[in-house]
Formats: structure tokens, sequence, C-alpha cells
């Protein structure tokens, strides 16, 4: 059964869930990351409108639990710092929005191994501009 309360973060469902969950079956939430874990890749890494994920983001977000105005308005921002910190020729500005990357991941449920991941994949389609999420400054 589900809760009536909003959950914002992967945290926050477990605690209320954990009733739920069997040794045998994942938490409905470990699907719903690794959905919006894609979403993030497709969105950085091929270009694609974030905007064409919001519809079925919101399904998935009422199917589990998740308020989906919060998430949308931390994604965005979540989404505009990724890019700036992996693409920006600007240090400073890298530096700079990275730390809100890597603050904002948990509550927009991204893993950091999952930006880790994008960094590397970004990395070896730039190899000229080597970037590493927790040394922002790239090599140029």
């Amino acid at each position: 059964m589900r809760s009536n309360r909003q959950c914002h973060n992967l945290e926050d469902y477990e605690r209320e869930n954990v009733s739920n969950f069997t040794p045998n079956r994942l938490p409905p939430m470990k699907g719903f990351r690794g959905f919006v874990e894609s979403m993030v890749e497709e969105v950085i890494l091929e270009d694609k409108p974030f905007s064409s994920y919001k519809e079925e983001l919101r399904k998935r977000c009422e199917l589990e639990g998740v308020d989906y105005d919060n998430l949308e308005c931390d994604l965005e921002d979540f989404l505009e710092n990724l890019n700036m910190g992996i693409k920006s020729p600007d240090g400073l500005a890298i530096a700079m929005a990275m730390a809100f990357v890597l603050e904002d991941a948990e509550k927009c449920f991204v893993r950091e191994e999952k930006i880790e991941e994008i960094c590397e994949i970004w990395n070896a389609r730039h190899p000229n501009k080597e970037f590493h999420p927790h040394n922002p400054i790239p090599n140029m």
C-alpha cells in the first residue's frame, strides 16, 4: 500500500515503504531512479530536450508517490548545472556548477556514480577536454 505522503527523495521513500520490500523484489523506486538516470544521460550526452520526458516523468512520479513539481524544478536546475559543468570552457563556472550538481544529485534521484559515468562517456567523446566531477577544472 502506498503512502499518501509525497516523498521527495529515495531515502524518504525507502524509509516509508521498507515493510513492502521482500528480498526477492527490488523496491519500485530503484526502477524510478533508473528511469531518471537514463533520462539525465540522454539529455546531457545526446542533447535530448528534458521537456520530451516530462509526461512520462509525471506518470512515474504519481505511481511512486514522488512530488513531481519539486522534482521537475530540481531536475531542471540539476541538468542545467551538469550541462554547464561538462561543457563550459570557464574553469570557475565549471567548479561552481559541479558543486551544485553533486549537492543536488540525491534529491534528483541520481547517484554520484551515474554522474561519474556520464562524465566518463563525455570524456571519451571529447578527449581534448577531459573532465572529472570531483576535480572539475578541465584539462585543455
